[in-house]
């Protein structure tokens, strides 16, 4: 499910809207695309990603995955916004990293440094851009 919205966001989004008025993200939405491959082959690979933790970091990534699927798209009204700028999981790139995030640190396998990659460079760099 990741790997498509990945794909979905990357493709939907910023590729199709966003880079029309910002240069830069003609070179990051192909990064979506590659999250969502790696997310794919990690998800389909024996020994890839495994969602099995129930430690600490586990319990963390579950809460972290909740913030990005719920408390996220809430935010708009604390800030004087109206509901229709939420910011939604699967369909806007900021909440889907951190819920992405969240559910790779839930997880546990050889892959998962690999697939934090690419979701906490796009979060570095929109907070830049904030």
């Amino acid at each position: 499910v990741l790997a498509a919205l990945f794909a979905f966001v990357g493709w939907s989004l910023l590729w199709s809207r966003y880079a029309a008025i910002n240069w830069a993200i003609a070179y990051v939405a192909p990064a979506f695309g590659l999250q969502a491959l790696l997310l794919a082959i990690g998800g389909a690979a024996r020994g890839g990603v495994a969602f099995d933790r129930r430690d600490l970091a586990g319990r963390l990534g579950l809460l972290i995955a909740v913030v990005g699927l719920v408390v996220y798209p809430l935010l708009p009204p604390l800030f004087g916004r109206p509901w229709s700028s939420a910011e939604v999981f699967g369909i806007a790139p900021d909440p889907t990293a951190i819920a992405a995030l969240g559910v790779l640190l839930a997880a546990s396998g050889g892959l998962v440094p690999l697939l934090l990659a690419i979701p906490l460079l796009w979060l570095l760099l929109s907070g830049l851009t904030l």
